[in-house]
């Protein structure tokens, strides 16, 4: 694991894309009904199967959240109801365009110099303002780029950021107010969860 801080300037067009990506797929999920029709496949297909979306255990989609829009998609899930261990929480998939993963390439020093900065910081507010927005942490965990976010408007959250099948996929992680459930913890399982749903394929 590497924890990244940075001062440098100069964020490249590639990054301000991503943001870009990151802010409008994540909000498409939240505009989209929420409500019931909760699924509890572990593994739900998407984009006529490009790729799969893993369900880390304790959460179901909502089939009434989310949607697909031309070649990206956003799956938003919540706790299942039959589940008393799971912490409550509200996870939003976003998957972007085939070779949107390669906005990544900076790797994490790049990534946490861009986000950290005034116009990283307000691509990812949801008011616009940088000055609303703190970035908590900053680190990559394995192949994913992980933050906490503290927005003025909406509170703290943690988003992941990791190529999968050429693919950029983005989980963000919102839990109740006053919640005591670790949200960097039901990232990584959600991550872990869409590892396993889209393993690598071998050489041959």
């Amino acid at each position: 694991m590497s924890t990244w801080t940075s001062d440098s300037a100069g964020p490249q067009v590639t990054l301000s894309r991503l943001a870009c990506a990151l802010i409008c797929l994540c909000l498409a999920g939240c505009v989209a009904g929420g409500g019931g029709a909760f699924s509890p496949s572990r593994v739900a297909p998407v984009l006529d199967g490009a790729l799969n979306v893993g369900l880390p255990a304790g959460y179901c989609i909502d089939r009434r959240a989310g949607r697909e829009s031309g070649d990206s998609a956003v799956v938003v899930m919540g706790k299942c109801r039959d589940d008393a261990a799971a912490a409550a929480a509200l996870l939003t998939t976003a998957i972007g365009p085939a070779g949107s993963a390669r906005v990544l390439g900076g790797g994490g020093a790049t990534l946490a110099a861009y986000f950290t900065s005034d116009q990283g910081r307000a691509a990812l507010s949801r008011s616009g303002r940088a000055g609303a927005v703190e970035i908590v942490q900053a680190k990559t965990v394995g192949p994913a780029f992980v933050m906490r976010i503290r927005d003025a408007v909406i509170g703290e959250y943690w988003r992941g950021v990791e190529p999968i099948a050429d693919r950029l996929v983005t989980i963000t992680v919102d839990l109740p107010e006053g919640s005591a459930a670790d949200g960097e913890d039901i990232l990584a399982q959600a991550l872990g969860a869409m590892r396993q749903a889209n393993p690598t394929p071998k050489s041959p």
